[in-house]
């Protein structure tokens, strides 16, 4: 098969571009850049014309573009597409209704939500890893030696971004209002695998918050104001619940902080060792691989999906320590091939425990990348994908 493979640059395309190799496909890659999720008759006509030329039999994208579902729709062009981001607004454009894509969600609530929207050709598969690349990586030293990424728990990941600050940005909102929301947020973060906001906000109090944010959508956007505003609360909570398990943890422990901005919590008594950004693909997984305990904190808008980093630090045969999260629970067999934590005082004596038990530590790491080296590489994932795919198209 041949596949036109439209490429935003996204970390994963070298190893999803990898996997379909491999499947003995043969990957034309394309980087048009484009100026509007929906409307762009330059990038429509290069990607139309790029198709033919080609000759190729599908059109494979990471995470989902309306545009060129059009171009599939007008064309009759199957378009195949993994999301692997929540939220995902360009899901809720009117051409997920499109008969001739078929998109894969690593959320399974996502795609339930969506099969209540009527969509036909909508299905769950989980993510995956380059397992081999991982492997090749690991046996060269790094540029900036080994013992640069030596930790005892480490966690990589955004902060304090702007997007975690949207809600807090809202101008003019009554206190009442604002205070109501930021309880809503706390008791959020008590509870894991169950999304409390979007049963909390109200279309009443939606209403009532839409005075004081303006949101502007394309007008083909099906999605209610109200699921915004839940994801707005949810990254919030995030953000939030990031900084202060992170503070915690930095207090009792020795903490390798991977993240773009220094956090604002630092303090000289803090046994904290912020390392700034970290390549993807050069020196990530080196900091998992040597890092005694790697951290992963599932953003909240992630209702019960598997998050790329999990799969990432099983890959490259590092310790995972995770928030609860049904999917991962589902998957993985907790405190086999990676641990799961529920709370704060879970999360501090977990750490405390797995520091002192290196044999223990080492053993469920090693079965956690024996899982995904077996059941979720690419070629694996990419495999049962094609095969849905072929199944429905009989």
């Amino acid at each position: 098969m041949k596949i036109l493979y439209y490429t935003w640059s996204e970390l994963s395309a070298p190893d999803v571009i990898d996997g379909l190799e491999k499947l003995g496909n043969e990957v034309v890659v394309n980087r048009t850049p484009f100026r509007d999720y929906c409307v762009d008759e330059q990038f429509y006509t290069t990607l139309k014309d790029a198709y033919k030329e080609h000759q190729c039999d599908c059109i494979f994208t990471m995470d989902y573009f309306p545009l060129i579902s059009k171009l599939s729709f007008n064309c009759k062009i199957p378009y195949i597409v993994w999301v692997y981001d929540k939220p995902h607004l360009t899901m809720y454009s009117q051409m997920i209704h499109n008969p001739y894509q078929f998109v894969f969600t690593f959320d399974r609530k996502m795609r339930d939500e969506f099969m209540e929207y009527g969509v036909k050709n909508i299905f769950h598969m989980p993510l995956a890893t380059n397992v081999k690349r991982l492997d090749r990586q690991l046996t060269v030293e790094p540029v900036a030696g080994k013992d640069r990424y030596d930790s005892e728990v480490s966690f990589v990941g955004t902060l304090q971004s702007a997007e975690y600050g949207a809600f807090d940005s809202i101008e003019n909102m009554p206190e009442y209002l604002r205070g109501f929301y930021e309880g809503i947020c706390d008791a959020q973060m008590q509870l894991y695998g169950y999304n409390l906001i979007e049963e909390q906000l109200t279309q009443k109090l939606s209403d009532e918050l839409e005075q004081y944010a303006a949101i502007q959508l394309p007008e083909e956007f099906f999605v209610s104001k109200r699921k915004i505003f839940a994801d707005m609360l949810n990254k919030k909570v995030t953000g939030k619940e990031r900084n202060e398990l992170l503070r915690e943890v930095a207090q009792h422990y020795s903490l390798t902080l991977c993240a773009g901005k220094r956090p604002e919590w630092e303090e000289a008594s803090m046994m904290l060792d912020y390392r700034g950004y970290v390549d993807y693909i050069q020196e990530m997984p080196v900091v998992f691989h040597r890092s005694k305990i790697n951290l992963n904190i599932t953003m909240r808008t992630i209702d019960s999906g598997i998050p790329q980093r999990v799969f990432d630090i099983l890959g490259a045969g590092g310790f995972l320590l995770t928030n609860y999260q049904p999917e991962i629970a589902e998957f993985f067999e907790d405190g086999v091939e990676l641990v799961m934590y529920t709370g704060k005082q879970d999360l501090l004596k977990k750490i405390q425990y797995y520091l002192m038990h290196e044999e223990e530590r080492e053993k469920i790491a090693q079965a956690g990348y024996n899982k995904v080296r077996q059941q979720y590489t690419y070629e694996k994932q990419l495999a049962k994908m094609f095969e849905i795919v072929q199944m429905q198209n009989k």
